[in-house]
């Protein structure tokens, strides 16, 4: 059953990408728990564009930044290797706290990257959009000016928005999601 999300993975990477990825090398953490948990499969392979590139094909995506695959640093990058991150499905609010109040907390946060994955993901199971009511600080990145982006589905323009956050400033709008686990393939 585990093992059921890396073949869904691999279905995602071929239809979106049309890239072929093995799964053999990944370990599904203990902790997975299909019920509880996003587990997001970053390939070596893939870019911020070629995800965004992939959605625009199926619904609209706004951005407000171009060259992200350049002018963005993250916590963790395919660029040293593939790797699975777990996510918890519901949506773990800190209302009123800005990036470095989360991060001076201890959280490590979701990659702008990791965020555009789960979207396909959880779009290819259920054929809905995640973070309708608030928007996700993607603060597992930042630009190279310290700004964060933040995405949300915006359905009244019925898109995937996105749009930056000054590091220090706490906003009552702002969610995140908290990485459980992660590991890099073997």
């Amino acid at each position: 059953m585990k093992n059921e999300i890396l073949t869904i993975w691999q279905k995602i990477y071929y239809e979106w990408f049309g890239m072929e990825i093995d799964i053999s090398d990944f370990q599904i953490p203990e902790t997975y728990n299909p019920e509880k948990h996003f587990l997001v499969l970053v390939a070596k392979e893939i870019s911020i564009s070629a995800v965004v590139l992939a959605i625009e094909k199926r619904f609209n995506i706004y951005l407000c930044a171009e060259g992200l695959d350049t002018s963005m640093k993250s916590d963790r990058s395919p660029q040293y290797g593939s790797y699975l991150i777990l996510f918890n499905c519901n949506i773990e609010i800190e209302q009123g706290l800005s990036a470095k109040d989360l991060v001076k907390k201890g959280h490590k946060g979701i990659t702008l990257l990791e965020r555009l994955l789960l979207e396909i993901l959880h779009y290819s199971k259920t054929k809905q959009h995640l973070d309708i009511d608030n928007w996700i600080l993607c603060f597992g990145s930042c630009d190279y000016e310290g700004f964060i982006p933040i995405l949300r589905w915006d359905s009244v323009d019925n898109c995937l928005d996105f749009a930056w956050e000054i590091f220090d400033n706490p906003h009552s709008v702002l969610c995140s999601r908290f990485v459980v686990s992660f590991c890099w393939a073997s």
